[in-house]
């Protein structure tokens, strides 16, 4: 398959994921804010970190996106591995809090990167060109006898 076919099939896909996700907003807004319900059990185990909805949001969409592909169980990749019949589609959820809590001084600051376009993406988390380092994905993947 040439670069362009690819191409072709990740906006394909780009285009199903967000129909998937705009077709019912509340039902995603819903499920990504029924962390707040019970809170007070878990808050506490996550004093210490910068933003509390990174696994939770993981679970939402791998439920919002089942109907994608089959989940592939390969350790290396991204937080959601669905294989197609034509694709094995990586995608790896990002989360960022409006406000975290600073290490240093316990207060309160606004995250700077939030809403500013502004996503660390790691060497592992894309097949496009990585500036510095080489890239852990692969474009293409071996598919042997099932």
């Amino acid at each position: 398959m040439k670069n362009s076919e690819i191409e072709l099939w990740e906006k394909h896909y780009l285009d199903y994921m967000t129909f998937m996700l705009l077709h019912d907003e509340s039902k995603m807004i819903n499920a990504l804010n029924s962390k707040d319900e019970i809170k007070s059990d878990w808050i506490d185990a996550f004093k210490r970190k910068s933003c509390d909805i990174d696994r939770g949001a993981e679970r939402i969409y791998y439920w919002l996106l089942n109907n994608l592909g089959i989940p592939n169980s390969t350790p290396i990749g991204s937080d959601l591995l669905y294989e197609t019949n034509n694709a094995f589609i990586h995608i790896d959820v990002k989360t960022s809090s409006f406000y975290f809590i600073d290490k240093k001084t316990r207060k309160k600051k606004k995250n700077s990167s939030d809403f500013c376009g502004v996503v660390s993406i790691g060497q592992n988390q894309t097949s496009y060109e990585y500036v510095e380092r080489k890239n852990l994905l692969d474009i293409y993947y071996s598919i042997g006898l099932r």
